[in-house]
């Protein structure tokens, strides 16, 4: 009986030999020999306990490898993502700035519209009071022709006033129009300055902006060009793949383990069976 088991051991240990090499002498083990056979089996689990242990650090530092790697490459997410919201945020601050110079630019053209037409309006109300003789082309000097046609609106009132000797009511009425019209050209000289002073205001801001835009750009055509995000997804797929490999080398560490303890088993059985034979034939 105690042959037949060895001769099944054999053979049980001839159908696992392809899968394991390192099992490759369990055929040497003899009948007679159990104790020696029971030492190159504890051995050899020793061995593989070694094994897996030292496998189990690999893949503690692999792990903490692919933690550091995750960590760096979720900071290089975060910087492109800040990046790229102010990348965004500059180009609406940009928008924004262009629509308000537009505005200022329409503004500015109708004041100067207004302009204009006050001026115009002036240069009617003056022909007016000449023709009517309130002013008299002859009489009227150089300098004072010069201060109530002035084109920039500036005339103080007190260059205005005129002697009416004809119609004293219609010559106040027009001095106050004039009055008015002026206020209204220094309104809108005023209005106008202002304007040009937001205009110029929001193209330095413009400026600006694009400077930054183009600074972010090169940043990130640089990142781009150092091929860091690539590295480290390159980096990744490695540590994932040398991983998995250490995975598939544990599986079978934790296989070939369970192997020898039930052949382990089996020669306790074994050796069991031998001790009691000879008892019982005794």
């Amino acid at each position: 009986m105690v042959f037949l088991i060895c001769l099944n051991e054999r053979i049980i240990f001839a159908d696992i030999i392809p899968i394991f090499s390192r099992t490759n002498t369990v055929g040497r083990c003899q009948h007679t020999d159990w104790d020696a056979c029971e030492m190159f089996r504890l051995q050899e689990l020793n061995e593989a306990r070694q094994r897996a242990a030292q496998m189990e650090k690999t893949m503690r530092w692999w792990s903490e490898c692919t933690a550091s790697w995750r960590e760096k490459w979720n900071t290089v997410r975060n910087e492109r993502n800040r990046a790229r919201e102010e990348g965004q945020s500059l180009r609406t601050a940009l928008a924004e700035a262009n629509a308000e110079i537009d505005r200022l630019q329409n503004a500015k053209r109708e004041v100067d519209t207004e302009l204009a037409r006050m001026k115009a309006h002036m240069h009617t109300i003056l022909k007016e009071r000449i023709s009517n003789g309130d002013l008299s082309e002859q009489s009227m000097s150089p300098e004072t022709l010069r201060l109530t046609l002035d084109e920039q609106c500036e005339a103080r009132p007190e260059h205005m006033h005129v002697a009416t000797n004809t119609d004293h009511t219609v010559g106040t009425f027009t001095i106050l129009n004039l009055r008015k019209v002026e206020t209204r050209c220094n309104e809108l000289q005023r209005e106008m300055q202002m304007a040009e002073a937001k205009c110029d205001e929001l193209e330095a801001s413009r400026n600006a902006t694009k400077e930054e835009i183009e600074e972010l750009k090169k940043y990130q055509e640089q990142n781009l060009a150092n091929g860091s995000l690539q590295k480290h997804a390159k980096a990744i797929e490695a540590i994932k793949s040398q991983r998995d490999e250490a995975l598939n080398e544990v599986q079978t560490l934790k296989m070939e383990k369970e192997f020898l303890m039930q052949q382990l088993k089996m020669l306790k059985n074994t050796v069991e069976l031998g001790e009691s034979e000879p008892s019982k034939r005794n």
